[in-house]
């Protein structure tokens, strides 16, 4: 191949660059529920931002209504099951 004389140019021309790279999180936390339930609804998108005090998850109310909602005692038609003694 013969060598050539050519004049300098300057132009704009675009890099591309590929590679391969891994994210990693600037910080994590782990959450546990005080109350058993299903997930009903995630109140975050990954990458927001979220501050204390702010709903992230909301579970179902169904098994925490029945564990602190129950039947109450009917009084009527009941007897005492001990008898108040009487002073004689």
């Amino acid at each position: 191949m013969p060598v050539t004389v050519a004049t300098v140019v300057e132009t704009n021309e675009p890099i591309n660059l590929s590679a391969i790279e891994t994210a990693r999180a600037y910080a994590s936390v782990s959450v546990k529920a005080r109350v058993d339930g299903q997930l009903a609804r995630v109140a975050f998108q990954p990458g927001d931002e979220v501050k204390q005090g702010d709903l992230i998850f909301e579970t179902t109310p169904v098994r925490f209504r029945q564990r602190w909602i129950r039947p109450r005692p009917s009084w009527r038609g009941t007897r005492p099951r001990c008898r108040t003694p009487r002073p004689t």
